[in-house]
This record gives C-alpha cells, structure tokens and sequence, in this order.
C-alpha cells in the first residue's frame, strides 16, 4: 500500500506541475501578445509621426520652391518691360530677312 500511496502523489505532483507548466504558457503566451501589441502600436505611431514631418518639409520645400519661382518670373517680367523696344528697327530686320533676296 505504501508503494500506491507513493505512486499516487508522484501522479498529484506531476499533475501539479503539468498545470504550473500550462498556466506559465499561457501567462508567457499573454504577455507576449501584449508585448507584440504596444509594439505594433508604438511603431505606427512613430510611423505617423514620420509622416506627419516628412509632409510638413514636403509643404515647406514645395512653397519656397513657389516662391522662388514667382520671385524669378517677377524679375523676368521686370527685365522685358525694362527693355527698350525699337519697334521700326526690328520691323525694318524682319522685312529685310524675309522679303529681300
């Protein structure tokens, strides 16, 4: 009878540790969906944050760019009224170059 007995709480203490084993799984498995979770979400917030910057430059690139081009069409636009137009002399070149041989 002792031998039974004996065998009977091995059984219970193997058991016992077959069940720690189970909870321990499922706790590490718990953790881990947790750990993988606040990742993901900690990293699309990073991502967003990287976004939001890389649009904000983009905005900004893209407006400096605008203005330098209306500054240089302004200039240009200012260098042509600028300039002095001889209308006769350059009536006179065309009618020289297409008309006289």
């Amino acid at each position: 009878m002792e031998n039974t007995a004996l065998l009977d709480r091995i059984l219970t203490v193997e058991q016992d540790i077959a069940q720690t084993l189970f909870d321990v799984q499922i706790k590490a498995d718990k953790d881990i969906a947790e750990a993988l979770s606040k990742g993901d979400a900690e990293l699309k917030e990073k991502c967003n944050r990287c976004v939001l910057q890389y649009n904000e430059k983009l905005s900004q690139a893209k407006d400096s760019m605008h203005q330098e081009y209306l500054n240089q069409l302004q200039a240009y636009e200012a260098g042509l009224r600028g300039m002095n137009t001889n209308k006769e002399a350059f009536s006179s070149l065309l009618d020289k170059l297409l008309f006289q041989h």
